[in-house]
């Protein structure tokens, strides 16, 4: 069996086939990740070590980094949050780098933000109404698109 590995991407000798793969970790600013470390480590004797992968909204995540980004504007690059120690900046990019973990792993069922963009109150209290007979959250009757005449319960 024949493969076509494409180009030899390394130039040293050694042969490497990484054409159209992600690239560039050696210049990533891993001093900040080193900063951002606290926060997980805290996390995970907080809570449990990996938590966070079972899934937070998109509206969680958003809403602790910005409180956590409001301090740093009140307070300054250098506040530390008075619970955990950790830098305010670093609980925010802890939250931010969630957030794009989620969207980076194509969980859409955790975004309870966007099904709410240019949505009247109408059609707010229609999804309402189909949400509660339902029993799910508002946001997914609407990012599902059905009203309540669409709803169909299976036998």
């Amino acid at each position: 069996m024949s493969h076509d590995y494409g180009a030899n991407t390394d130039e040293s000798g050694g042969t490497r086939y990484s054409e159209g793969k992600p690239g560039g970790w050696w210049f990533a600013p891993l001093y900040g990740l080193k900063l951002v470390s606290p926060v997980w480590e805290a996390g995970g004797a907080k809570y449990a070590p990996m938590d966070w992968r079972c899934g937070q909204s998109f509206s969680t995540l958003f809403d602790c980094m910005m409180r956590h980004l409001i301090e740093v504007q009140q307070k300054g690059i250098w506040s530390r949050d008075p619970d955990l120690g950790t830098y305010h900046l670093a609980n925010a990019a802890w939250n931010l780098l969630c957030l794009l973990t989620f969207m980076a792993l194509d969980r859409h069922d955790l975004d309870d933000i966007t099904p709410y963009e240019g949505v009247t109150a109408v059609e707010y209290h229609e999804a309402q109404k189909s949400a509660d007979l339902l029993g799910i959250p508002v946001h997914q009757v609407l990012a599902s698109g059905k009203h309540e005449e669409e709803i169909t319960f299976d036998d």
